[in-house]
């Protein structure tokens, strides 16, 4: 998560969850630390927006996908979908290594309806 979300004193609770504060201005090679972490763990799930803001975006951060490919471990796609007032993992992807495929076919998954905010969701068009 952002570090900027890891102060008193909900960063003692953050942390106390498993929480990571992420510095993105710092270089840190934050997906393979966190690779490494998966592989280190037995039961571990990790969440991660890869839209990366609530402001419309049109690309994705795809450390996401490079973290999965690296540890060897598959990606649980999961909404919180508004309209249908639900939220879940909804299907369990396998990456093949080609990330532009792959991160396609996930954003494909995503609808502009379940947003909170339908104008500040940029629907994917493959």
């Amino acid at each position: 998560m952002k570090k900027d979300w890891f102060f008193f004193p909900f960063g003692s609770i953050l942390r106390a969850m498993g929480g990571v504060p992420v510095d993105r201005s710092r270089k840190e090679d934050t997906v393979g630390k966190l690779a490494d972490y998966l592989r280190q763990q037995r039961d571990l799930h990790i969440a991660i927006t890869p839209e990366g803001t609530r402001k419309l975006r049109e690309k994705w951060y795809s450390g996401f996908y490079h973290i999965a490919v690296a540890a060897g471990v598959p990606i649980e796609l999961a909404v919180i979908d508004y309209k249908r007032r639900a939220l879940g993992i909804f299907e369990v992807f396998h990456p093949t290594g080609d990330s532009e495929a792959d991160i396609a076919y996930i954003r494909s998954r995503y609808l502009r309806e379940q947003a909170k905010y339908p104008d500040q969701f940029y629907e994917f068009k493959a």
